[in-house]
């Protein structure tokens, strides 16, 4: 069984890392974190990534969901998803197992050509699916072919070596065909998505010439002679869903402009033409002049690429295939929801559990609370809205902006249970206003005890052997301007949502032992003494973490040793100023023109009840307990239904003390738990009681930006401490600045 597991893991790992190629900030992140190169967040260790491997392999391998119409398949069936099209009938799936074919009467997806029927030369399965008119073709990076699929042949069409597309800086991640020329969009391999460049490879010629169209983020073919861009343009927040003239690559037509991320998923119906793309959250049908919502759920994940097969939408993304019907007009309730990305599947299974609910969420990683207080005095009907509480969320809650959440024993039980800073910062007056999705709590590590204030910091860099300092992101040592910064974010925070009284003897020593500082320019690459911005995490880490290439056994061999805990709090920003451990909380607010309130309770009720263990033991850590993995949960269950089976098959009584001590060895290996026992005791002990939320109205991202409040404070402490003025003067020039 053990051998059989190994195997399965190992095809796993070779899976995941199959989809990553074309993602390669995320994919040195993970590998330097596998490897052991860089420390990981406490809230994405190393120990989490394998355990995500892990549940890729012990998950159910396909869910087909309870809604008619509704299809999954996740990358442990079918391998990492590389791309998608379809005839309308069948779709197309290639994945790093090799090309697939699913039609909506299928249970599951039918291998069409395996991995090695593709590649069998040894090049690697990384491709990109095309359709030439009724032809299905591969462009294929590594042997810059672009090959049609023949029966069970690839039979080469075109090659574009020595064209300006041969390039090793550029990573191709999207091909449409329009008749006898494809578009190819290709990324910088160390640049952004919104830095892609958009080429143009004439077949009958040859000639490969790249357009002059920046920010190109989707691309589908339209017709024989039109294709389809979408163009994000981050700097002026603005998304142009273009018509490109295949033959000559300029715009024939500027179709639709919207906010950031306020359409993804652009495709054309391969038998009608009609153009349909998700649109606010909402899939869309385009009329010829603007976006018409259709009856159809929401996806709950980023989309790579999407096709219309039968009378459903099918997306992908390296992980994940999703199916959605669309389905007749008022035949779902639908909630809508506005803001940032869900932390976790919550719409997907939301609806899975509640057939002929729809949640359609558009997506902003940017939206805020003058967002909210726009939309409201708008009078939108979103639902829910889903933003960082900050003191600008906080303020509409006291001044009426945001309706206060209905009464529901189910919330003030979720919220009676949590850590006071984080109770305070939801409730006003005994009335809720907001039901956390996510939470973060930022540390230091150290091994070491490091000084009590920032001025004994401070004081510290005089020595000998003075501590380097940088964040766990960057390793960038700190400069003056990560002192001040900390130094007036910390007593910010201190000072609650209260007065701020920069003329304390505390702050005064701290601004003096700042200016007295020998600290450089410029921030220089090192090895941290003491590491900043640490996300606690409660998932267990292993001292020795699993290398690159080995596998990872539910059963090791001998126990394995937990990884130490650093957590240290943060240098107080004065000798009588407490420690705080910053945090910060996602939350869902209610709009109080939704068109679905009650509908909306149901969902925050789901929220509070489905967290993940880590998530619910960091907001309730005083009532928290250890919780073991789900999937190695589910593994133990296996072992022991396995070897009863095997028992009973022999005629033998199982042997419940080694059965006990098999488990009790799994339960024994650090990384196997979602709450750890160590970790989750220090933060109770240490941390928990030092949390504060930054709800200081300073402390907002308006306030922070160039020209804000904080950021003239900040200013005004960093011309001090490099010599200019006196004390009083600073001072005066902060006090000038408080509200």
């Amino acid at each position: 069984m053990r051998n059989d597991l190994e195997n399965r893991i190992r095809s796993g790992i070779d899976d995941c890392l199959s989809g990553v190629a074309r993602r390669p900030s995320l994919e040195g992140r993970v590998l330097e974190r596998i490897r052991g190169q860089r420390r990981a967040p406490a809230r994405l260790t190393v120990a989490m990534a394998l355990a995500l491997i892990v549940t890729l392999l012990a998950a159910t391998a396909l869910a087909v969901g309870a809604l008619s119409g509704w299809f999954r398949v996740e990358q442990q069936q079918a391998g990492a998803m590389q791309s998608c099209v379809s005839d309308g009938d069948t779709l197309y799936l290639l994945t790093g197992r090799g090309l697939y074919t699913w039609q909506p009467e299928d249970a599951e997806p039918a291998l069409l050509l395996s991995a090695g029927q593709l590649w069998g030369n040894g090049h690697s399965p990384e491709a990109l699916l095309c359709r030439m008119r009724e032809a299905l073709a591969l462009l294929h990076p590594e042997t810059r072919t672009l090959w049609q699929v023949d029966g069970q042949k690839l039979r080469p069409l075109a090659d574009y070596s020595g064209t300006a597309l041969d390039n090793g800086s550029l990573r191709i991640s999207a091909v449409a065909c329009a008749g006898e020329t494809l578009l190819i969009r290709a990324v910088p391999q160390a640049g952004r998505e919104e830095e892609a460049q958009l080429f143009r490879w004439h077949l009958p010629t040859g000639i490969v010439e790249q357009l002059p169209l920046p920010h190109v983020v989707e691309l589908c073919a339209q017709d024989d002679t039109h294709a389809l861009v979408l163009r994000r343009d981050v700097s002026a927040q603005e998304e142009t869903l273009c018509r490109i003239d295949a033959a000559t690559g300029s715009i024939a037509e500027t179709l639709y402009t919207a906010p950031v991320h306020g359409m993804e998923g652009i495709t054309v119906h391969p038998k009608t033409g009609q153009l349909l793309a998700f649109v606010a959250g909402a899939p869309s049908l385009w009329n010829g002049t603007g976006w018409e919502p259709m009856q159809g759920y929401g996806l709950s994940i980023h989309t790579d690429a999407c096709a219309i097969i039968g009378d459903g939408l099918a997306a992908i993304n390296y992980n994940d295939l999703q199916v959605i019907p669309l389905v007749p007009e008022n035949s779902l309730t639908t909630l809508r929801i506005s803001g940032i990305m869900p932390l976790n599947n919550e719409d997907d299974t939301f609806q899975q559990q509640h057939p002929g609910i729809a949640v359609q969420r558009a997506k902003n990683a940017a939206f805020t609370a003058a967002d909210i207080r726009q939309a409201i005095a708008d009078g939108d009907t979103t639902d829910l809205f889903h933003v960082s509480l900050n003191g600008e969320l906080a303020a509409l809650f006291r001044d009426g902006t945001l309706a206060a959440l209905p009464p529901s024993p189910v919330l003030a039980a979720d919220a009676q249970g949590m850590l006071p800073a984080f109770r305070e910062g939801l409730w006003v007056d005994d009335t809720g206003y907001a039901v956390p999705s996510g939470v973060f709590v930022t540390v230091w590590e150290s091994s070491e005890p490091i000084p009590a204030t920032v001025a004994g910091l401070l004081k510290a860099q005089a020595g000998a052997e003075a501590p380097y300092i940088a964040p766990q992101w960057s390793g960038i040592g700190w400069t003056k301007k990560e002192y001040a910064d900390h130094l007036l974010e910390s007593w910010l925070l201190a000072s609650g949502e209260g007065n701020v009284d920069f003329h304390h003897p505390a702050f005064a020593e701290a601004l003096q032992a700042l200016r007295n500082a020998q600290l450089p320019a410029e921030g220089l690459p090192g090895e941290p003494v003491i590491t900043t911005e640490i996300s606690v995490g409660l998932h267990g880490q292993l001292l020795s973490p699993v290398q690159q290439g080995e596998s990872r056994r539910y059963e090791p061999d001998e126990p394995e040793q937990a990884a130490p805990i650093l957590w240290q709090l943060p240098a107080a920003a004065g000798a009588e100023v407490p420690p705080v451990a910053p945090a910060r909380l996602t939350v869902y607010v209610l709009n109080p023109n939704a068109a679905e309130p009650e509908l909306a309770l149901r969902y925050l009720e789901y929220i509070a009840a489905h967290r993940s263990p880590e998530t619910d033991a960091l907001l309730k850590p005083m009532t928290a307990e250890p919780v073991l993995d789900p999937d190695v949960e589910a593994q133990i269950d296996r072992i022991t239904e396995e070897q009863r089976a095997l028992d009973e098959a022999q005629g033998l009584v199982t042997d419940a003390a080694a059965l006990e001590r098999r488990i009790g060895a799994i339960k024994a290996t650090p990384d196997f738990w979602a709450v750890e026992e160590a970790r989750l005791q220090t933060y109770r002990e240490q941390i928990a009681p030092h949390v504060r939320l930054q709800l200081h109205p300073l402390l907002t991202r308006q306030a922070k930006a160039p020209g804000g409040v904080y950021d003239r404070m900040l200013r005004a402490v960093l011309a001090y401490a490099d010599g200019e003025g006196t004390p009083e003067e600073c001072l005066h020039k902060l006090d000038a600045l408080l509200p």
